[in-house]
């Protein structure tokens, strides 16, 4: 079966039925072991324990779509401030919301988009891949199970089919889309500003 380059790097032309994967922004520290995670909100600190991939699919799982608010306030014990300040506006839906999201690429090293793609197929293809990725989820980070799940769905499934998967996940969601584009734009200006002759 004719197989994709690794990611992020360009397929060798002289190799037929290769392809390009996209390259997929990860964090790899967030992948070498499960850690505690610190976020501030709510006027103060609060500290997500380390937590495995079991741990965590366990969460994202739970229901028959991901609840954020199972993340913050749910993995500190926050419910009540939560509540309190968005009854008394100093915190909306909105920004909970980006916390919940902020917390989970810390656990996994991936755009939380990405990370909520992963785990939906993971979830969905569980009975006929689960079995093959070869790590034992209650020892392993998010990040590093993703990654070793979409591996060998990759290395399984045609060129053509492997690029499909990885677009597919890698999607920005029109919402954010803007905002990346900018940030594209940024450091191609500076990169660009950075190799002038001083």
């Amino acid at each position: 079966m004719p197989s994709p380059q690794p990611l992020g790097e360009p397929a060798d032309d002289d190799e037929p039925g290769t392809a390009r994967l996209p390259v997929i922004k990860c964090d790899p520290l967030a992948s070498l072991s499960p850690r505690p995670i610190e976020v501030y909100a709510l006027g103060k600190e609060w500290v997500v324990p380390a937590m495995s991939a079991e741990d965590w699919l366990r969460v994202l799982w739970e229901g028959e779509y991901v609840d954020p608010e199972a993340i913050f306030p749910g993995l500190v014990g926050a419910y009540d401030e939560l509540y309190d300040a968005l009854f008394d506006g100093t915190l909306s839906m909105e920004e909970s919301f980006h916390i919940a999201m902020e917390i989970l690429e810390e656990a996994s090293g991936y755009k939380f988009w990405y990370t909520l793609r992963a785990v939906a197929f993971m979830k969905s293809s569980w009975p006929r891949i689960g079995g093959l990725v070869g790590l034992d989820p209650a020892r392993t980070s998010l990040g590093l199970y993703i990654t070793a799940y979409i591996a060998v769905c990759i290395q399984n499934v045609s060129a053509k089919n492997a690029v499909k998967l990885v677009e597919q996940l890698n999607e920005i969601p029109p919402a954010y889309a803007e905002s990346e584009y900018d940030e594209a734009a940024e450091l191609a200006a500076f990169l660009e500003a950075a190799s002038q002759p001083l």
